[in-house]
């Protein structure tokens, strides 16, 4: 009974949340971040937890769907972050191999907030959790077709860009300001933006099979579509969906 209460307070709380303006909770979710992300923190708590995590998924007996940087649940998937609070915290650069080992692994913009060796290193971790013929499904900027947008600029996308980015506060005047969105905010600072012939490059060396460009929702993989939480118009262009195979078959 006490679960139901809770739970019906979080749904109300989240409905009020919800009728913020966006500009609003953009600095809420910043102040969030702040404290989400404090190095001290998660320097003090990092190591136990991510073996506490380690244990969970060891106790699984079958294939699971792992997501990393993600603290919302999803039917049918282990979500996991690299956050101060979060239910199950995972550092993605550290090795996370357990138990059963993961059907799926889907990363929905972590990487470019990671700096280029870190990223390998977060890919070849999840190559050795994944089970024989488990994919990896990973969406980031779209590097490639954010400069063309640049160089060629189409007025209707450029128009659907900043509307969707002057939700955020983010002022898109020029198609540089592509360019300055991608590669200066929401983190994209400290970490690496990749065009899909680097991805491809990485994921071949690491020893995936099979490695696919999707659009965003889409793939061959019934389990494996419509993952992506943004899709926004400008996302359809804007976001580089990728899959990759660990060699195998699937039981």
């Amino acid at each position: 009974m006490a679960k139901f209460y809770i739970r019906l307070c979080i749904m109300f709380l989240l409905s009020i949340y919800k009728k913020i303006p966006l500009r609003h909770r953009d600095k809420l979710n910043f102040l969030r971040h702040r404290v989400n992300s404090n190095s001290i923190l998660l320097a003090l708590t990092s190591k136990f937890r991510h073996a506490a995590t380690l244990r969970k998924l060891k106790k699984i007996d079958q294939p699971y769907c792992l997501r990393l940087g993600e603290s919302r649940e999803f039917n049918g998937w282990i979500s996991t972050n690299y956050q101060v609070f979060c239910r199950n915290f995972l550092d993605a650069t550290k090795p996370f191999k357990a138990g059963a080992g993961a059907k799926y692994v889907f990363i929905d913009n972590v990487i470019e907030h990671l700096p280029l060796n870190a990223g390998k290193q977060m890919l070849g971790n999840i190559y050795d959790a994944l089970i024989p013929g488990g994919t990896l499904r990973l969406a980031t900027p779209h590097l490639r077709n954010i400069v063309e947008k640049y160089l060629d600029p189409n007025s209707e996308e450029l128009a659907n860009f900043r509307e969707e980015f002057s939700a955020h506060g983010i002022e898109i005047l020029y198609p540089a300001d592509l360019l300055k969105a991608t590669f200066n905010h929401f983190g994209h600072q400290t970490g690496y933006i990749y065009d899909a012939d680097i991805l491809r490059d990485i994921l071949s060396h690491i020893g995936f099979t099979k490695i696919e460009i999707h659009s965003p929702g889409e793939s061959h993989i019934s389990d494996l579509k419509d993952l992506e939480t943004r899709i926004g118009k400008s996302d359809r262009w804007g976001q580089l969906c990728m899959e990759a195979m660990k060699p195998g078959s699937l039981i």
